[in-house]
């Protein structure tokens, strides 16, 4: 088959696809698999990375003030007209939308040229690029069942978010040994998505002021751009201290990270809920307050409800993180229960449903 993969922006978007691209070539290496996104968006320097080909369109959100949108409709139908010309020349069997704006153009195109449209909708709560596609799609495929209200429901698969095999095979000894954690540290991975959180990095400061005295781990993600600063940040807070503290900007090997730690702290982003769920971490989720319909929240206190983790809003960080935090590492029964539920909420084999969904299609 001749497949397309469209979206990106974010990691979110992003992850899912190149796990079903990543089955799709194990399963059969003369599958040709083609990535089109944004030149600005994320997707243009990690889809290379993976070894799949990318070509770049325009795209564009749309705004209200009506220059921005006048801007706007003029990017996207420009992308229109780009996915058109590489949809002509590349000839998919399939296009697979998994979010972001960079899917509509791409979707959108190939719809008229009447190829079969798939989408991956991770979140609770469709964004509206996909509530868009979804009139035309052949089908979407969905990580929540809740998430079935928003699409045709003879459209719609309840799949599970697919997961990195990496992410889902990792070794809790062979990742600590990596990692060089001794195998009875409780070790804590502290992650604010790709681009980092400051919110998150600020609160753990505040964690390591009160926790000089703990015997554990802490690997925090802290993003690029503001490792300088947690790092100078926290050189003195955990000098001669007990608390083995890693502020890390990027994190390559965030499969061996999952495998070792003990308790996720993380935004309520739908790829990372799937990636602890299918490996049942219990977290602490502090949703991301401007995301769009604030889906994250409705993610994080979907996983609340079911005992799986335990949510925090983004200005109660301060009051409530050390607390929370403190009352997980000292009852074991209650982080086994969460680990437990979360297990529960996984769905591991998500990508082999996905793949199903393409063979039927094709």
């Amino acid at each position: 088959m001749n497949i397309i993969f469209t979206g990106g922006g974010t990691g979110g978007h992003l992850y899912p696809a190149i796990a079903v691209a990543r089955a799709l070539k194990e399963k059969d290496s003369n599958n040709n698999i083609l990535f089109i996104g944004n030149e600005n968006g994320i997707e243009s320097t990690i889809v290379p990375k993976e070894g799949f080909d990318i070509k770049f369109v325009k795209c564009s959100s749309f705004s209200s003030n009506p220059i921005k949108l006048a801007t706007g409709l003029c990017k996207v139908a420009t992308g229109i007209f780009e996915s058109l010309s590489i949809i002509s020349k590349f000839k998919p069997n399939i296009i697979v939308g998994s979010g972001g704006y960079v899917s509509a153009p791409v979707t959108f195109a190939g719809s008229l040229k009447k190829v079969p449209v798939v989408l991956l909708e991770q979140n609770t709560i469709s964004g509206k690029t996909n509530r868009f596609i979804g009139k035309f799609a052949k089908k979407i495929c969905i990580s929540f069942e809740d998430s079935a209200e928003s699409f045709p429901k003879n459209k719609t698969v309840f799949t599970g978010n697919p997961v990195r095999d990496d992410i889902l095979s990792a070794d809790r000894e062979e990742s600590r040994k990596e990692l060089n954690i001794n195998k009875d540290q409780f070790c804590i991975l502290v992650t604010g998505a790709s681009q980092g959180a400051k919110s998150i990095n600020n609160g753990i400061i505040e964690c390591l002021k009160k926790w000089k005295d703990k015997d554990i781990t802490i690997i925090h993600l802290t993003g690029e751009k503001n490792w300088e600063e947690i790092k100078k940040a926290t050189e003195e807070l955990t000098k001669n201290s007990k608390i083995d503290y890693r502020p890390v900007a990027y994190m390559n090997n965030i499969a061996s990270a999952y495998a070792s730690c003990d308790l996720v702290i993380a935004r309520a982003g739908a790829t990372t809920l799937a990636e602890i769920s299918d490996r049942g971490i219990p977290a602490i989720l502090i949703p991301y307050p401007h995301a769009a319909e604030d889906h994250q929240k409705k993610n994080a206190l979907f996983f609340e409800k079911k005992n799986a983790a335990i949510e925090i809003d983004d200005d109660k960080i301060q009051e409530k993180l050390i607390e929370t935090v403190e009352i997980l590492i000292n009852d074991k029964n209650k982080l086994d229960s969460m680990s437990r539920a979360c297990k529960n909420l996984g769905k591991p084999n998500a990508v082999f449903e996905i793949l199903k969904v393409l063979e039927e299609i094709k």
